[in-house]
């Protein structure tokens, strides 16, 4: 599918699975006591500074598995439709129901057709083969957590199922 979109990276080329270090990182993806995805959005300087920052900041990351297959799967079948189409005077249109449906995906991945609350990131394929995601980070579910929080530390880093890989982060 990434050769039809002009995508350049392959979805596990965004994280580290496992995280290369059992610390606090920019870009930590961390499934919190309540089973919701979170993201690490703390800037580094931030969390190289534990005596001079009190909070730690993590956003929502919603599950949207069921509406990026949608999106695929409609693709796909416009894509089947033009590929088996032997009526010529139909293929303009098959190819412009192609292109909407691509541009359909490009927007969804384009922070949701340009919403600033709103980033994609694809799914994650875990150590012991779990798909989960893909996601979209909610930016207007920000919520900020004490760092002296007796055990807060060690619970984030135990949960932390993968780390946004560092190229990415500034798009994030």
């Amino acid at each position: 599918f990434m050769g039809k979109t002009q995508e350049r990276v392959h979805p596990e080329e965004w994280y580290f699975i496992p995280p290369l270090k059992r610390t606090i990182k920019t870009g930590d993806i961390v499934k919190n006591q309540n089973g919701v995805y979170e993201i690490v959005i703390t800037p580094r300087c931030d969390l190289a500074r534990d005596d001079k920052n009190e909070t730690y900041q993590l956003v929502e990351c919603k599950i949207v598995k069921q509406e990026w297959e949608n999106l695929c799967q409609k693709f796909n079948d416009r894509k089947s439709e033009l590929e088996s189409n032997t009526d010529e005077s139909k293929n303009r249109k098959l190819q412009q129901n192609l292109d909407e449906a691509l541009e359909s995906i490009r927007r969804f991945t384009q922070h949701k057709g340009n919403s600033n609350i709103y980033h994609f990131l694809p799914q994650i394929m875990t150590t012991n083969g779990e798909i989960i995601g893909p996601f979209l980070v909610q930016f207007d579910k920000l919520r900020s957590i004490k760092r002296n929080t007796e055990g807060l530390k060690d619970q984030i880093i135990e949960n932390t199922i993968a780390t946004v890989a560092p190229e990415f982060l500034p798009s994030l």
